[in-house]
């Protein structure tokens, strides 16, 4: 080999060796960036959130953390995309979770790419409790403005007990949104198969 070729080598050797320096120094200081998360903040929360750790939750609440900012690109590492903390905590049915966010001013009428609002999610469930509490806190029985709105939720499901209880609540079974066939009436809906409702929720809606 040439010496002009020798240095050229050792040259290319040295730049290469302290490029990786450089690469291992900075992830050291600010984390390796193919690993690191692209929404700290929102990761941490629902990292919290699907542990059901409420005083882990209102830590990083009260730190600063926003409940109502989620991301809507597959990047999060700890949590599902377009995918609300609010959200997450209903349906995974911790009642400690849900108040810890409620408290730090978690929007009870927010949707995401998974729920129309955190109360169809919990009339999916079929969970009362929750249902009753995000009403106490401001969810909206009739707001349609993400979807076709609770009531419908809990129809289309078959869940008759969160059926009657949004009915009790002023749940408005007149409420028009769109199916796969038309935009027309949760009885229609009902009537012609749109849904796949259990005996009872037609005649609880009906009555």
């Amino acid at each position: 080999m040439n010496p002009v070729a020798k240095v050229f080598l050792i040259v290319v050797s040295v730049v290469l060796g302290l490029a990786g320096i450089c690469f291992i120094g900075l992830s050291a200081l600010f984390g390796n960036p193919v690993t690191r998360p692209r929404y700290p903040a929102y990761d941490a929360l629902m990292a919290a959130v699907d542990k059901h750790d409420a005083k882990q939750v209102r830590q990083l609440l009260a730190q600063g953390t926003d409940p109502n900012k989620f991301p809507d690109d597959p990047d999060s590492i700890q949590a599902e995309a377009d995918y609300s903390v609010l959200n997450c905590a209903v349906d995974e049915g911790n009642e400690a979770v849900v108040k810890a966010l409620l408290d730090y001013h978690a929007d009870p009428n927010q949707g995401d790419g998974w729920h129309e609002s955190p109360l169809a999610a919990a009339a999916a469930k079929n969970n009362l409790p929750m249902m009753r509490l995000l009403i106490q806190r401001g969810a909206r029985v009739n707001d349609t403005s993400n979807g076709s709105g609770a009531l419908w939720r809990a129809a289309m499901d078959g869940k008759t007990e969160a059926v009657a209880f949004l009915l009790a609540q002023g749940a408005n079974p007149q409420t028009k949104a769109w199916t796969y066939k038309k935009d027309h009436q949760l009885l229609d809906a009902l009537r012609d198969g749109s849904g796949t409702p259990e005996m009872g929720v037609h005649s609880a809606i009906a009555k």
